[in-house]
């Protein structure tokens, strides 16, 4: 009895070719510049956020029913209740201000729970 294999399936999809050579040089063999220059080739539209101001956030929480199922962008924090750092603050200003071994919790990150030290 003969048993005939079919050969294995290949895909015809396009494969990125790597240039080995070029990867043990320490390089990846292309240019630097280009995810700038794809970047810049590409037209970014404005976020299609709702934009209020923060004295009408309990109006709308308590008037309409899809509130807080999108982001929302605040552009003045009155009426928030909450008082936002300056724009020019930094990591090294907060270091300076808290001390540079004190564990911070990180907000808004993948790994928030982890404490990160400054």
């Amino acid at each position: 009895m003969t048993t005939f294999k079919t050969p294995a399936r290949k895909s015809a999809r396009k494969k990125a070719t790597r240039d080995y050579a070029s990867l043990n040089n320490g390089g990846v063999g292309t240019d630097p510049q280009r995810f700038m220059r794809m970047v810049e080739s590409k037209s970014i539209k404005k976020a299609q956020f709702k934009w209020m101001k923060g004295n009408d956030l309990e109006d709308w929480l308590e008037n309409d029913e899809t509130a807080l199922r999108e982001p929302v962008v605040f552009e003045k924090p009155d009426g928030l209740g909450m008082k936002m750092p300056l724009k020019d603050l930094t990591v090294e200003d907060v270091a300076e201000l808290v001390g540079e071994e004190v564990p911070v919790e990180v907000m808004g990150a993948p790994h928030s729970l982890l404490n990160y030290q400054l």
